[in-house]
């Protein structure tokens, strides 16, 4: 039996649906349990997946998907599934929490008081300006600032919080293997 983590990177490797997958992997009792369903070929679970059920067993190989994470962890990259203490425990509540979090650097911040701040990618002055006060108020008040990499407030809010030593997580839209702006 293959490992739970490996199961899990299975899934997101797939480009699975964790909206259709996760309430499979409850009802069945478990993410073992769901890929016995699945291999053996249940009607239910083939039923819920649909036409991603053949993708996902093209991607069922567990030989390469080990090689896929051993490359990973020699380019620094981490992962985390549902398995994992350190999986943000709010995740769990959500219907399509992902299977794998992809991360790189300090682990600990996932569990750090967090302020988002998001915004256009052509922001006006007054926006810059706001965007700095904001990140800068929030992260020397101890919060750790979380945006995306895109153009505009989003990077400025990264930007103005390293400016002053503070603690910042970027989500990437796009995933690990693509990332934007490079």
């Amino acid at each position: 039996m293959e490992d739970q983590r490996l199961l899990y990177f299975w899934l997101s490797a797939a480009d699975a649906s964790p909206f259709k997958i996760n309430p499979l992997i409850k009802e069945t009792g478990g993410i073992y349990n769901f890929y016995e369903f699945f291999r053996k070929g249940d009607l239910k679970v083939k039923e819920v997946l649909g036409s991603s059920y053949s993708k996902m067993l093209n991607a069922l190989n567990f030989e390469r998907l080990k090689r896929q994470l051993k490359r990973y962890e020699n380019d620094g990259l981490g992962i985390l599934t549902p398995e994992d203490k350190e999986y943000p425990p709010s995740f769990l509540e959500l219907n399509d929490a992902p299977f794998v979090i992809y991360y790189k650097g300090r682990l600990e911040l996932l569990s750090s008081k967090c302020f988002t701040i998001v915004g256009t990618r052509s922001p006006s002055l007054y926006g810059k300006k706001m965007t700095k006060i904001f990140a800068q108020e929030l992260s020397s008040s101890g919060f750790t600032i979380v945006s995306g990499l895109a153009t505009g407030i989003d990077s400025f809010a990264h930007r103005f919080t390293l400016d002053i030593g503070g603690d910042t997580i970027a989500i990437l839209g796009n995933g690990h293997n693509e990332i934007y702006p490079a």
